[in-house]
């Protein structure tokens, strides 16, 4: 990581940290006058997206600071020498008095975010900071970071069926459903396995493919819904039915993921994806809408049922994976 850039230095004063045992990292930067700030936050949540991130913050931003609604500055620039591969966002001015701004990449199973700010009379050298710091990074020869979209999810045409209902598990299910739901939210890392299909003899087995999920400009807005008048929404990776939910729920990307068993299609397993956890909630029947993960973040809902298993992914991508009420 760069040394300085624009009008800001690295912060000895405030050094770099980590969290996590490695997966959630920070680097601060200060002007010499204290008033402009810049720091780089490099993390590996379980379902990296670049474009979902920008989005989930830039709609924090504006909900927590900026009643006026629009961003000033949103385009995408280079990382590393690979152009188009990062996503910013630019505000001249907000609710406190501040500028600030937001930059994203996606590299390898990592998110590099940075956020600058400083007073709004010095918004150009706020936006200076977020541009050349994003410039000066510099990625070994093997990385390159993933091309990104503007592009934003469009509503689904394939609608939300019945809501979903929780399955009861005896033990032998339940150690099924942890198995599967490693290889599912492993899986969804950077790929998605392709749903079970009937056989001519009528039997019903999984397809042996894998393929890259969708990025982000390729999903769609499922449902939508509101805590506290902050709006989330619920994307599906691809326009069709019974393919996978995603609700995020943390400008960091944190996630419910909501998608089809290998080898049951009319069952779908619940996942919480975050910084280096997978946690499993076991199977399901029908969609989740958002009416229930909003009952779920409010602790309000008598669907989503006991965390069966959890896989944590270590900084090297090991997992080692907990299980619960076997």
């Amino acid at each position: 990581m760069p040394m300085a850039f624009a009008t800001v230095r690295y912060n000895d004063k405030e050094p770099a940290g980590s969290r996590n045992e490695g997966l959630d990292n920070f680097i601060q930067y200060t002007s010499e006058d204290g008033k402009i700030f810049a720091t780089f936050y490099i993390y590996k949540p379980a379902l990296a997206d670049a474009a979902m991130n920008a989005v989930l913050t830039d709609s924090a931003i504006k909900s927590r600071f900026r009643p006026s609604g629009a961003h000033d500055m949103r385009s995408l620039v280079a990382l590393g020498g690979q152009e188009r591969s990062a996503i910013i966002y630019g505000y001249n001015s907000t609710a406190n008095g501040m500028a600030t701004a937001a930059g994203f990449a996606k590299i390898g199973d990592w998110i590099l975010k940075m956020r600058t700010s400083g007073p709004e009379k010095r918004a150009e050298e706020v936006m200076a900071a977020l541009q050349e710091g994003m410039a000066a990074v510099r990625l070994s020869p093997e990385t390159t970071p993933q091309a990104l979209s503007l592009d934003l999810p469009q509503t689904c045409q394939t609608k939300l069926k019945s809501k979903a209902k929780r399955i009861e598990m005896d033990d032998d299910q339940r150690m099924q459903a942890s198995i599967i739901g490693m290889a599912l939210g492993l899986a969804s890392l950077e790929e998605i396995v392709d749903e079970a299909r009937d056989n001519p003899d009528g039997k019903t087995q999984a397809k042996n493919t894998r393929r890259l999920r969708p990025t982000f400009d390729q999903w769609c807005v499922a449902d939508r819904y509101e805590i506290e008048g902050f709006g989330y929404a619920v994307y599906r990776m691809e326009d069709r039915p019974g393919a996978t939910l995603v609700a995020p729920y943390s400008d960091t990307g944190a996630s419910f993921v909501y998608q089809t068993q290998l080898l049951k299609p009319e069952e779908r397993i619940l996942m919480r994806h975050d910084i280096g956890v997978i946690d499993n909630f076991g199977t399901y029947s029908g969609d989740m809408t958002g009416s229930q993960f909003r009952d779920i973040l409010l602790g309000n809902s008598s669907v989503i049922g006991e965390m069966i298993s959890r896989n944590v992914i270590n900084a090297e991508g090991n997992t080692t994976t907990e299980l619960f009420g076997l």
